[in-house]
């Protein structure tokens, strides 16, 4: 995927999970649900992601 494509779906990704967890009040959870929510809007955008070698 070229640099620009991804950067362009990572800030609007990144704004979107913003969005959806902006009442909550700040803890782990809400950070970790902002990154779930970022990783699924990527893949409805077609990113796909590959497994680590180190889990």
């Amino acid at each position: 995927m070229p640099d620009e494509q991804w950067n362009r779906l990572s800030t609007l990704c990144k704004e979107e999970a913003g969005d959806a967890v902006a009442k909550r009040s700040a803890s782990r959870d809400r950070d970790e649900m902002k990154e779930d929510l970022e990783v699924e809007c990527l893949r409805r955008n077609g990113v796909s992601f590959s497994q680590s070698l180190y889990p």
